[in-house]
């Protein structure tokens, strides 16, 4: 019962919880970059310097669809624009413009296409952070669960097996 009395009448400054407070944000912040940096919390996102096993693995893919003839339906320049519009549309001043990206999605025509509007994104720099991106690691970061799943929606309605 001592012990118990004289652990209560031990006063403890305010000033200990907020700096533990601060501490755990600062340590959560840390992890929470390292893991950004290294790939771990979103696909297909990597520092500035190196490319990405996404990026290689599209391009891979696009090989392998144009063996089966599936071949891209547009011009390298329509996809590189797409690509303009698709970042555009996440970096949109009231937020993202989903049914931008929406309508772009709607005019592939078959995974060659997708891959090729992919290629064409190549990494950008994801809202936030001095990190790049590829296509899927952008839509991640600008769009919630149910908005992807409207994206794969759209290309399943048109037999396209690609899913981000």
């Amino acid at each position: 019962m001592k012990i118990v009395n004289a652990i209560s009448k031990i006063k403890v400054p305010d000033n200990i919880f907020k700096g533990a407070g601060a501490l755990v944000l600062v340590g959560l912040g840390v992890v929470l970059v390292t893991k950004i940096a290294k790939g771990e919390l979103f696909s297909g996102v990597s520092n500035q310097k190196g490319g990405s096993s996404a990026d290689d693995k599209a391009k891979d893919d696009l090989k392998k669809e144009q063996q089966k003839g599936v071949k891209p339906s547009y011009s390298t320049t329509q996809y590189s624009s797409w690509a303009d519009q698709i970042y555009s549309a996440g970096l949109a001043a009231f937020g993202t413009d989903e049914a931008a990206i929406y309508r772009i999605f709607s005019l592939q025509k078959n995974n060659a296409d997708i891959l090729s509007l992919y290629a064409a994104f190549g990494k950008r720099r994801l809202e936030f952070t001095t990190i790049k991106g590829d296509l899927g690691a952008f839509l991640q970061s600008e769009l919630n669960s149910s908005e992807i799943s409207r994206v794969n929606g759209i290309l399943k309605s048109k037999g396209i097996t690609y899913k981000f």
